[in-house]
């Protein structure tokens, strides 16, 4: 896998331009997202798709409080115990009509996974005699909230998270062992075989930018207009 500073070379390359690019890097970037976006939607939208590693981001640290009985989604249950993420998650790409929320659990990675449901679900979750004491994880109004009538969910403080994130830079504010979750060195979060296809879309589309001239005044193409008239 490549990281972004790797697929911006490459770009420039394929442009036949040197480091002072007369694209800004930055637009590089929000293209490669989009496109990304656009290609992971359509690829695992397709049915018996697995979801390969390669395009899942880990947030391996996310903060967890006991969420206030005010909440929306803590006011109407009872008898159970819920955390809400101290920050919003970032957007997940939407893969075969569900959020790319791959897995969440606790920090040790050996230990079980919770089950992710949609936030509808949470009230007739955990009713029966084996999944009583289960947890569950599930979205709601950007936040990740972890539902169980197990009362030991209260001490949780830290889970980690694995996703597929509309935009992989989205998680560079998240902070694990004093490290960010994301950089610019950070692998870029796509299958080799993708790129092959958005590298050469991207750069027939710069191409095209390359050839259109800037606008002229156009006031000043009426004054040519008339003279030539």
């Amino acid at each position: 896998m490549f990281t972004l500073k790797e697929l911006h070379s490459q770009l420039d390359e394929a442009l036949n331009t040197n480091t002072d690019s007369t694209f800004p890097k930055e637009l590089y970037t929000d293209i490669i997202n989009t496109r990304r976006a656009l290609y992971l939607k359509q690829e695992y939208s397709k049915r018996n798709r697995t979801i390969d590693s390669d395009i899942i981001q880990t947030i391996g640290c996310l903060d967890f409080e006991m969420a206030p009985a005010t909440d929306e989604c803590c006011s109407t249950i009872q008898g159970c115990q819920i955390l809400k993420s101290t920050y919003k998650i970032p957007e997940t790409i939407e893969l075969n009509k569900t959020k790319g929320l791959i897995s969440v659990g606790p920090t040790d990675i050996t230990k079980k996974r919770y089950s992710i449901i949609d936030y509808r679900e949470v009230p007739y979750a955990g009713k029966g005699r084996v999944n009583s004491m289960s947890r569950y994880a599930f979205l709601y109004n950007g936040y990740l909230y972890i539902f169980s009538h197990d009362v030991k969910v209260a001490a949780i403080k830290k889970l980690t998270i694995d996703a597929v994130f509309e935009n992989p830079e989205d998680i560079a504010d998240f902070i694990c062992d004093d490290r960010p979750c994301w950089s610019d060195d950070s692998p870029y979060p796509l299958k080799q075989w993708m790129w092959a296809y958005i590298k050469e879309e991207i750069t027939q589309e710069l191409l095209r930018k390359q050839s259109i001239p800037f606008d002229e005044d156009p006031n000043f193409k009426d004054d040519k207009n008339e003279k030539s008239a």
